[in-house]
């Protein structure tokens, strides 16, 4: 995709498709829990407790999944916490995978952002389970950055 057909707006939100898994995934915890804690099983009250967990994080996913996770354009990046960054004031943007003793891999993108005074902070967003990979986040922030001259 090259510059001239890049839209004037990319929203970026967290995948349905994960909600969704996660629903699921709660509402199985809930009826093993159930039917466990009904025959006095001390696991039942386990799988009760974590499936009412999982349901809970999906619904805050949810109500979150109102507006964008993510907002690129030709003027800069709008977090999910309103926060806008202009183009000129980040130093860069890298796509990066971290992870935990190499089982657990999160992609996150790592801005480092200057202020008025040049100081440099950092800042990392989390890239799980949105609706565009973050090969595809990294190359649209790639291409706006070039679009407006950074």
């Amino acid at each position: 995709m090259d510059n001239t057909s890049l839209a004037e707006v990319t929203e970026i939100y967290f995948s349905t498709t994960s909600i969704t898994i996660y629903y699921v995934v709660g509402a199985c915890f809930l009826g093993i829990g159930i039917y466990l804690a009904i025959h006095k099983r001390w696991l039942g009250f386990l799988l009760l407790f974590i499936g009412i967990i999982v349901v809970v994080h999906a619904c805050k996913i949810s109500k979150q999944n109102e507006k964008p996770y993510l907002l690129l354009n030709n003027y800069g990046i709008k977090t999910s916490n309103n926060t806008f960054i202009p183009w000129e004031n980040i130093d860069s943007a890298q796509v990066l995978l971290g992870g935990v003793g190499g089982r657990y891999h999160k992609w996150y993108l790592k801005l480092k952002i200057k202020d008025k005074d040049d100081h440099v902070q950092d800042m990392n967003i989390d890239l799980r389970d949105l609706t565009l990979s973050p090969k595809e986040i990294q190359n649209l922030i790639h291409q706006y950055q070039v679009k407006a001259g950074n």
